[in-house]
């Protein structure tokens, strides 16, 4: 009761009208944004046809080129499964995507106000961080695809929250809730395993009592193994892979690191006069030594949560701890993934993003920190700060607003919808096998299935060593 008279005095109620309106500024901006629809590039197509399909009452499933149909492991269903649920009030997939994107981005807008709000106890702290979220030109642009991370992030954000609502007064329908939540991240994204790992080091170590500890770890597992189970066994099922990708080893060439540096630092600094790419050894090394003394942090904190020297009810230190270790095990994740898992993944900001907004958060408990100081020039240094990356953010954002404002993005592109190739495939017979180099752009815009044409040289420039075979299959 007593929390709820703090929520309604009149200070309170204006960070949460305030923040209700920037939720619905940035509704309001992704809907202006994207006149065209949703951006769609390859792993969009499958989302949607997933959709598409199970609504026609064929299951998550694909097309191959001869007009079968395949069960999709390689992308989990959430987001597919969440335009179903959109679509079946007549609403087309593609409309649906738009449609959840918009929420999404309200709902992101509106959970990280709560979080710095949460972490400071100040309004305009939390404000302050739903507009950073906002000027963040990659986690505006993700939002305009027609892809899972926008999903990812609602959900992965609601859990964390979750999580550290449980540590301050645990209740067993939090942990509960969080642990739902993360089997939702994961049959959303694979890498949201890393969901699983952050839940269970937050509920291990930051619990008073070795009773607690294992109370809550049950519930989280018995609420998020389920769903992840049942998925993975499909998999197993259908295709003898639990998600479509073999285990073997392919370390990480210098152009993928360069080009993951480029983006995470490109995102916080300009990018005018080869700041970042004319020194990626140099912006290596800080992200190394400050994930290093992040994850030095993390564990010294945590163990002294372990032993019950530090109190549970510091909400800032409460959140950073979740939201630093889930950085960390999302970053690590990502890594082994495309080192053991998938060589196709890169370092794009949409991978990036579960990771760079969590370092969003823990560069906002920096800020809050240094504002708690006594000294005058702490606070200097938080207004000087934030002004820089608000500027530095501000302009790629607004680039970026003009850029879309004027034009589709991948498959949505007029270029694309305008093809003559495409307007010429909608004519050929339906009996008619087609093979293309993009057999995704023949799905979602010709709506009809089409075999790969063999590529002759890898993406490296390499021969193909399974190109004559697979022309030799095909005749």
């Amino acid at each position: 009761i007593q929390r709820l008279k703090n929520n309604l005095t009149t200070p309170a109620l204006f960070f949460w009208f305030g923040l209700a309106l920037l939720a619905l500024f940035g509704m309001v901006l992704i809907y202006q944004i994207t006149p065209m629809g949703m951006g769609m590039v390859n792993d969009s197509v499958a989302y949607l046809r997933g959709a598409r399909n199970i609504l026609d009452g064929e299951g998550y499933t694909r097309f191959v080129g001869d007009g079968t149909l395949d069960p999709i492991t390689h992308f989990p269903p959430m987001f597919s499964f969440v335009m179903v649920s959109v679509g079946i009030f007549g609403m087309d997939v593609l409309r649906a995507a738009r449609f959840i994107n918009i929420l999404c981005y309200g709902l992101n807008v509106f959970l990280i106000g709560v979080i710095v709000y949460r972490m400071s106890g100040k309004s305009w702290f939390g404000v302050a961080g739903a507009v950073f979220f906002i000027v963040s030109e990659p986690l505006l642009r993700i939002h305009t695809f027609a892809l899972s991370e926008p999903l990812y992030l609602s959900i992965m954000w609601t859990a964390l929250l979750l999580l550290a609502v449980q540590i301050e007064r645990p209740r067993w329908y939090y942990v509960a809730a969080a642990g739902l939540l993360t089997s939702f991240a994961y049959l959303t994204r694979y890498v949201g395993v890393a969901m699983y790992a952050t839940g269970l080091v937050v509920l291990l170590f930051m619990q008073p009592t070795w009773k607690r500890r294992v109370l809550d770890i049950g519930i989280f597992l018995a609420a998020s193994l389920p769903g992840a189970a049942l998925w993975s066994l499909r998999n197993l099922r259908v295709s003898g892979n639990a998600a479509n990708r073999p285990v073997y080893w392919h370390p990480l060439s210098a152009d993928k690191w360069n080009e993951g540096l480029g983006n995470f630092w490109g995102w916080l600094l300009p990018e005018t006069g080869g700041l970042i790419e004319d020194r990626f050894w140099f912006w290596g090394i800080v992200i190394a030594v400050l994930l290093l003394a992040l994850t030095v942090w993390v564990i010294v904190t945590a163990i002294r949560y372990l032993k019950g020297l530090v109190g549970r009810e510091n909400r800032l230190l409460v959140m950073t701890l979740i939201t630093a270790a889930h950085g960390l095990a999302y970053i690590s994740g990502l890594i082994i993934a495309m080192t053991f898992f998938d060589d196709k993944t890169i370092f794009e900001q949409r991978m990036l993003a579960p990771f760079s907004v969590s370092m969003l958060i823990v560069i906002m408990a920096l800020l809050i920190w240094l504002w708690k100081q006594p000294k005058i020039a702490a606070k200097s240094a938080v207004i000087v700060i934030g002004a820089l990356l608000l500027v530095s953010c501000l302009e790629d954002t607004t680039d970026t607003i003009r850029e879309l404002n004027n034009t589709g993005q991948g498959y949505a592109s007029g270029r694309w919808r305008n093809s003559e190739s495409i307007a010429a495939v909608q004519d050929i017979p339906d009996d008619m096998i087609i093979f293309s180099n993009k057999i995704t752009a023949m799905d979602i815009l010709a709506d009809r299935p089409a075999f790969l044409i063999p590529w002759r040289y890898e993406p490296e420039g390499m021969p193909d060593p399974t190109y004559e075979n697979g022309i030799a299959d095909y005749q």
